[in-house]
């Protein structure tokens, strides 16, 4: 609370973040007279807090989704500390660690770290931050193989996604259509997974099973006004399957034919025409 230096009345209540800060800076902390109360702290801030007044990071289950991160020379001096103490030495705390050094550009410390965390406890958390330094090193096998093994503890939406997108990446769609198969169904759902793997499909020369999702219901909520994705895929499985009735090789010729002579569904046609 804030207050009036004449009446004494409150003049409003600090948030939580603002009081953990003020925790870890002490002194360095311009709080301008604002009184920041204990209740304001929620489940997202009081693990730090925790952190700073005991010396110990929380460790959560590893397939618990990580609540909240800190960045800044301050938390990453305290977390080095108290890791070193032992208060933070578990998956968690190198994990949270490794967040820090990545975001400050440190990245073989940062990889050091979540290589700890592994160590400690496997999880998808460490996983998939790994994968992200091996794709930006430019190691696509070794970035997806780290994201179907993070899949694998934890089929949820977001990290299935970043695993679909890596294999195609690494040009291993088999592994895309076998990852996709093994999803729980509300994942499978998704329909830009779906778009996934029906380009996986074309890729391995299952134009059937390509058209089959393409013909069934596929409904992009997040589709913009001239996209040709869907076009693009249904254009290329015609093709295919006109080869294939011909004894032909499909090719770029016949695929502009294709393009000049047929007419995509209007559920997949968000050209601009």
């Amino acid at each position: 609370k804030e207050l009036d230096g004449q009446s004494g009345e409150s003049r409003g209540v600090g948030a939580g973040w603002p009081l953990v800060q003020k925790e870890l800076l002490g002194t360095k902390f311009q709080d301008n007279g604002i009184h920041f109360p204990t209740n304001s702290i929620g489940s997202r801030e009081e693990p730090w807090l925790k952190l700073i007044r005991e010396g110990s990071l929380p460790c959560p289950d590893v397939l618990e989704e990580p609540g909240s991160y800190q960045i800044g020379v301050e938390w990453e001096q305290l977390l080095a500390d108290t890791i070193n103490k032992g208060g933070s030495k578990h998956w968690y705390g190198y994990y949270q660690y490794g967040v820090i050094l990545a975001y400050t550009g440190k990245m073989k410390l940062a990889e050091d770290a979540f290589d700890q965390s592994i160590r400690c406890a496997v999880n998808p958390w460490a996983l998939r931050c790994k994968a992200v330094l091996r794709d930006f090193e430019g190691d696509d096998i070794k970035a997806a193989e780290l994201l179907v093994e993070a899949v694998d503890m934890l089929p949820e939406p977001h990290i299935a996604k970043e695993a679909l997108q890596a294999l195609h990446k690494a040009g291993k769609s088999q592994e895309v259509i076998d990852l996709y198969n093994k999803l729980p169904k509300s994942v499978q759902e998704l329909e830009r997974l779906k778009v996934m793997l029906i380009e996986a499909l074309l890729d391995v020369g299952d134009a059937a099973g390509a058209k089959h999702m393409l013909n069934g219901k596929i409904e992009l909520t997040d589709v913009r006004e001239g996209e040709v994705k869907l076009t693009d895929l249904w254009f290329r499985m015609t093709a295919m399957i006109k080869a294939r009735e011909n004894g032909k090789k499909m090719d770029e010729a016949l695929l502009e034919q294709v393009k000049k002579e047929c007419t995509p569904p209007a559920h997949l046609d968000f050209r601009m025409h």
